[in-house]
């Protein structure tokens, strides 16, 4: 019956300790909280804390606690929990147990459910999930921003848990005020603050803008965390400024920009001390003159500062289009006006700027292309393709490009246009004009490539004859040269080192035959537009005409020598057809004497693409001075007579003195004599030498040393 009234006993005291109040549950940084477990109704020998929550699954129990005390738990190696036991008197059971979490931002994360769990019995919840709070930092506030008929405020918050509560403190022009505002609360872990449990709070605030009126405002916020029940910490932010004004100030414009993307100007205009919002105009001038463009105007309402305070700045942004404005300089101008709904279009206040810096635009213009780009293709072999770079010489403001378009309605990105032999068959074109927005339509280069065939000449003829024309004197010849190719620049006759002129558009020329140098070589030259390609085609005029002698300057001959020579005597002729009858006449002591053909004198010519012959006339076995007379004919007309004369003088350095060569051959046969009887006694010497050697020894040495110095001397 006993051991029945100790259990129900038990029973009760468990559903006293659960069903009374749980102390507070709640630590902050520095300072510790201490949970006691009080079993002094319960015969107790052991017990364990336990934690729930996230650490739960880490640390199932935090320390194990009997009647010779607790275990010592530490956590990575330098955080530990503080556990101990009270006994009763008798110390053989356990009274209570105190557990101690010191203020270290460590154990922010062992928040949740604590429990004491007696061995052998049933759970005793010690704390309702436990919270860890950190003193929040002074809150920073960044200039308020107007937009949506609100002021909004955004302050930052940093080391605080849990979220913190936010309000906000207005005064108005020094007074204090009592507007209904709305404060949202975003927080997110720092993870790159050391402590494990720190967060960042941002208090977002709006304040209606209608509430607070045109006046000089200023904000700050207030931000508290609670700690149990009853310690509350409070910070204080910065305080921030916002000045609002019906009066507008002279607004300002910005310097134009050119948008390449959206293809037009922008414009930024902005003035402050404004409210409410305003309404903008833009006026437009091009060369000073007024300029109507359609304009499309955006208005944002922002917070700039200004003397260490913040005030209300409205800016208006002006786009006006680029297209068909054309090349000028343009200056704009913005007029501003509160748009106020309670206030009529004559009582709104208006103001207008100052014109903004010209902005000059340009149109973009082309190099001259026509040096540039091969207007005839004529290579050799055929090419399979040209092309012409469209490069831009002025760029232009805003800068141009440019685009090709072909003849059959093609268009071409790229500045290089390809044109290929299908385009030359096809007299296909191609046109490079300049692009920008600004002009629509900018004159342009037209590229007209021809392909040009090599020149040919297809036939050459003098009287209908070619490569070669007899003719007399005093005649009429008929040159013809027939080109083939296209397009030509021009055809040429030369004759020699001269032009023959032909009639315009012509190709024929009528010559006459008057003298005996018009016998030549004649060229017909065909050349192409270029002139990097030529043909040619060559005829001979052949004219009959007597032997006449070019070079006149024939000079005697003089001749060194006593002994039969030949002479070489070289002259420059003239005539056709070539030399036939040749004879030479001898004159000595007033007497002349034909010399056989070809037995006293050779012949020798060839013949130049001038038809001038260089003939050599070689006398033979020339004994004595005499003159000679050189005839030549060809069958047309009369001989030609060419008188020259040679000299024969005594050459001293060309006789032979034939005494002279008999001494020297008769010297040469006494000096080989002498050398062989020389080394006959020498050789008969040595023997004898040999045989009286050990008697006569020093007339040895002294002949060896005669014979010695005789050779030194020789």
């Amino acid at each position: 019956m006993k051991s029945i009234q100790c259990i129900l006993i038990q029973i009760i005291i468990i559903l006293i300790v659960h069903t009374s109040a749980l102390p507070p549950c709640s630590f902050k940084r520095g300072i510790g909280i201490v949970m006691t477990c009080d079993v002094s109704q319960l015969n107790v020998t052991s017990l364990q804390w336990l934690v729930g929550g996230m650490m739960s699954e880490m640390y199932p129990y935090l320390t194990t606690c009997d009647l010779h005390g607790c275990d010592k738990q530490s956590y990575e190696g330098t955080h530990t929990f503080l556990a101990t036991v009270q006994l009763d008197p008798t110390s053989t059971r356990i009274v209570n147990s105190s557990l101690r979490l010191p203020g270290d931002p460590f154990f922010s994360y062992f928040v949740g459910d604590y429990n004491c769990v007696p061995d052998g019995g049933q759970s005793i919840r010690i704390c309702d999930d436990l919270n860890y709070y950190d003193d929040p930092t002074p809150p920073v506030c960044g200039p308020p921003i107007v937009a949506d008929e609100e002021v909004k405020l955004s302050c930052t918050i940093d080391n605080v848990y849990p979220d913190p509560q936010c309000r906000i403190n207005i005064a108005s022009n020094g007074q204090v005020r009592n507007i209904a505002t709305e404060v949202v609360v975003e927080s997110s872990q720092m993870e790159d603050n050391p402590d494990y449990m720190s967060f960042s709070a941002v208090c977002n605030v709006s304040i209606p803008l209608k509430d607070l009126g045109v006046g000089d405002h200023m904000f700050q916020l207030v931000a508290s965390a609670n700690f149990n029940d009853t310690d509350l910490a409070q910070v204080y932010s910065n305080n921030v400024s916002l000045i609002i004004s019906n009066a507008p100030q002279k607004p300002k414009c910005m310097y134009p920009v050119i948008n390449t993307t959206s293809e037009d100007i922008a414009v930024e205009c902005y003035t402050s001390y404004v409210h409410p919002a305003l309404e903008c105009e833009m006026e437009a001038y091009k060369n000073n003159i007024p300029l109507v463009v359609q304009t499309n105007v955006s208005y944002i309402n922002d917070v700039a500062l200004y003397q260490a305070k913040n005030m209300f700045v409205s800016k208006c942004y002006f786009s006006i289009p680029l297209s068909h404005i054309g090349p000028g300089s343009f200056k704009f101008m913005v007029t501003m006006y509160t748009d106020d709904n309670n206030a009529t279009d004559i009582n709104r206040t208006r103001i207008t700027g100052d014109l903004t810096s010209p902005l000059l635009l340009k149109n973009p213009e082309l190099k001259d292309l026509s040096k540039l780009c091969p207007l005839q293709v004529n290579a050799i072999p055929r090419p399979k393709w040209t092309s012409c770079a469209c490069l831009l010489g002025e760029v232009g403001n805003p800068p141009g490009s440019v685009a090709w378009r072909s003849s059959d309605g093609m268009s071409f990105k790229d500045s290089t246009v390809w044109a290929f032999f299908d385009d030359f068959k096809a007299n296909r074109t191609f046109t490079c004009k300049p692009q920008t927005p600004i002009t629509d339509d900018l004159p342009g280069f037209t590229w007209a490539p021809a392909w040009q065939d090599p020149p040919v000449i297809a036939r050459f003829t003098a009287n209908g004859k070619e490569q070669q024309l007899q003719t007399d004197l005093n005649v009429s010849v008929t040159l013809d040269c027939q080109p083939g190719g296209t397009p030509l620049l021009k055809v040429v006759i030369i004759k020699g080192d001269s032009d023959i002129p032909l009639p315009s558009n012509g190709t024929s020329v009528l010559i006459e035959i008057r003298e005996c140098t018009d016998t030549a070589s004649y060229t017909c030259r065909a050349l192409n537009t270029s002139g990097t390609a030529v043909d040619s085609r060559t005829l001979d005029i052949l004219v009959k005409c007597p032997m006449q002698l070019v070079d006149k300057n024939v000079l005697p001959i003089t001749v060194k020598s006593k002994s039969k020579i030949n002479v070489d005597i070289p002259l420059q002729l003239l005539g056709y057809p070539k030399p036939t009858t040749f004879l030479l006449v001898r004159n000595i002591h007033n007497r002349s004497e034909d010399l056989m053909y070809w037995h006293d004198f050779d012949v020798e010519y060839n013949v130049t693409r001038r038809h001038i012959m260089y003939l050599v006339l070689t006398v033979r076995s020339v004994l004595n001075t005499a003159n000679y007379t050189f005839t030549v004919g060809n069958g047309v007309g009369q001989f030609l007579d060419v008188d020259f004369s040679i000299t024969i003088t005594e050459d001293e350095s060309s006789d032979v003195n034939i005494g002279a060569v008999v001494g020297g051959v008769v010297g040469g046969i006494v000096a080989v004599i002498f050398v062989v009887l020389f080394i006959y006694w020498a050789h008969r010497q040595r023997k004898n030498g040999r045989s009286n050697q050990a008697n006569n020894e020093d007339v040895i040495h002294i002949s060896r040393i005669l014979t010695d110095e005789n050779r030194i001397n020789n």
